[in-house]
């Protein structure tokens, strides 16, 4: 996981911060890593997986202070709209590291009283799923 032009890049351990929105890698190195793992549908959990591919083949990360563009849009805070998938991946995530990814959303999820999540454990389940209302209640349009 190669920086770009820019400040020199910071290596780092913190892999769990790794975002594919802007990343440069050699296609060489990604091949190696094996590219993403396409058993994670829809949304969530198959940045911080690619990311923990490379670290367990001892491929360094480092943050660059590149400046990139991102196109503004508006976001849900937390991201209901991607609820379903984001707990089949967590699970996918857990069984396949041991740990939990997205623990932020995770917990924003439990105390809203949409999944029963125990962070020491295994238990991920699905309670609600929200409605248009909860979904607009959500959503957001400053840029951070």
């Amino acid at each position: 996981l190669s920086p770009g032009r820019g400040e020199p890049a910071a290596p780092s351990t913190e892999y769990a911060l790794f975002w594919s929105l802007g990343f440069a890698v050699r296609r060489s190195t990604f091949d190696l890593i094996g590219g993403f793992d396409e058993t994670f549908a829809g949304y969530g959990g198959e940045d911080t997986d690619f990311a923990f591919t490379a670290r367990g083949m001892g491929i360094p990360l480092a943050f660059s202070g590149a400046t990139m563009f991102h196109q503004h849009h508006g976001v849900h805070r937390p991201p209901l709209q991607h609820l379903e998938s984001i707990v089949v991946n967590a699970r996918a995530f857990r069984r396949k590291w041991g740990t939990w990814p997205m623990t932020g959303w995770l917990e924003a999820f439990a105390r809203a009283g949409y999944v029963a999540w125990d962070p020491d454990g295994g238990e991920l389940r699905l309670l609600a799923t929200p409605g248009p209302a909860e979904l607009a209640a959500v959503r957001v349009s400053a840029p951070y």
